[in-house]
């Protein structure tokens, strides 16, 4: 039903904005453990030296990461969506790369898939929670799962919020708009000092 809603919604796209990259994880041999992130970003002003990653989708889904831009689009907050294919190569990206070395600028909101094929969700939301660098950063579970075990177990380990991934496309987008939009736009994320500890937290307006 998604997957058919997508096509019908990307074919009426007319003068689509924005470039994706891909970057493919080295097989090392094996051709089946194959991630990708792909970057939904507008022109970027190149004086800019440490770039502000608003929302990050980690989901091994490329229709819902598709669905998640239209979504965001839609609030205009689809130009700084980064999406990850699977947990590890958004741990590399946090804890590896240049991103690892920055004190602010940090993302306003990480949306993350229960069940990713490599790293499970709840891996990744324990190593975002506990590292002092990334555990201020508001982490929102998304999946199709409705367990009250997988639900307690992601609060257990610092989620901000669960959403379930509603199987009818509207419904769909509509959760993540307003998902994003609240994160992005109405709450008040902390914010680093120089010596790396949050500086204050706010709730939303």
């Amino acid at each position: 039903m998604l997957d058919n809603f997508l096509f019908d919604k990307m074919g009426r796209q007319r003068g689509c904005k924005g470039s994706v990259d891909v970057a493919a994880r080295p097989g090392n041999g094996q051709t089946n453990k194959k991630s990708s992130s792909l970057k939904f970003t507008e022109e970027s002003d190149p004086s800019m030296d440490i770039e502000q990653y608003d929302i990050i989708l980690v989901d091994d889904s490329p229709e819902v990461a598709e669905l998640t831009r239209l979504a965001l689009g839609t609030r205009k907050l689809a130009d700084k969506l980064t999406w990850f294919a699977d947990a590890e190569l958004a741990e590399e990206f946090f804890f590896q790369g240049d991103y690892a070395n920055r004190k602010d600028l940090h993302p306003y909101l990480i949306l993350l898939d229960l069940n990713l094929p490599l790293m499970s969700g709840h891996d990744f939301l324990k190593i975002i929670k506990s590292n002092a660098a990334t555990s201020h950063i508001p982490v929102v579970m998304f999946s199709s799962s409705d367990d009250q075990r997988d639900i307690n177990q992601s609060y257990e380990l610092g989620a901000n919020g669960y959403v379930v991934k509603s199987t009818d496309p509207k419904e769909f987008m509509g959760t993540v708009a307003d998902t994003g939009i609240y994160w992005r736009n109405r709450n008040r994320p902390a914010r680093m000092g120089e010596g790396g500890d949050a500086e204050s937290v706010s709730g939303a307006a």
